[in-house]
């Protein structure tokens, strides 16, 4: 089964970093697993070698399939490369990898192509082994620190931090924009 168009959801594994900020790219693709189903789709994750998972849905004409590397997102480059190698895919045409993006607010995104990973080490390290910085990304905001609190707090230290209700609002709300343009923009 080839699929067309990968959806990569960066993040890092566990538990304890299950509803960090860090993990919006994961957490997006559970949102657009749960959109698919809400179609009436059986859309599960399938876990290959022990931690890789993927996903094909099933309400987009155009074959799109998730992906959950089951890495720490700092080391994302090497799984990313081995999907598209093992799909013949073409990533400048394939990929588009969604992550969290510490330079937009939350309750914001936007779509990007061909720029250079601004401080993500999960982006650089797919940019590094893909070979190309031209695919496409859903840049998902993030920050919601008050001017003390950037002050204060570093990004690392923030990124891995929990949501905060109120921001979890805001990020599903983001949610529901990013899932009405994968299913229309790959229903056309």
């Amino acid at each position: 089964m080839d699929a067309q168009t990968f959806i990569i959801g960066l993040g890092n594994p566990g538990l304890q970093y299950s509803d960090t900020r860090h993990n919006a790219g994961l957490l997006l693709c559970d949102a657009l697993m749960e959109h698919d189903r809400k179609l009436g789709g059986l859309t599960t994750w399938d876990t290959h070698k022990k931690t890789l998972q993927t996903s094909l849905l099933s309400h987009t004409t155009h074959r799109t399939m998730l992906v959950n590397l089951g890495c720490f997102m700092n080391v994302s480059g090497a799984p990313t490369r081995s999907i598209l190698d093992y799909y013949k895919a073409d990533p400048e045409i394939a990929l588009i990898v969604a992550y969290d993006d510490l330079d937009l607010p939350l309750g914001t995104w936007k779509i990007s192509r061909n720029k250079n990973a601004s401080g993500h080490n999960g982006l650089q390290d797919i940019i590094t082994h893909v070979g190309t910085k031209d695919f496409l990304r859903i840049r998902i905001g993030i920050d919601a620190r008050t001017p003390d609190m950037r002050t204060h707090i570093a990004g690392r230290d923030y990124v891995l931090g929990h949501f905060t209700a109120d921001e979890r609002i805001a990020l599903d709300g983001v949610f529901t924009e990013i899932t009405d343009y994968v299913f229309i923009s790959h229903n056309s």
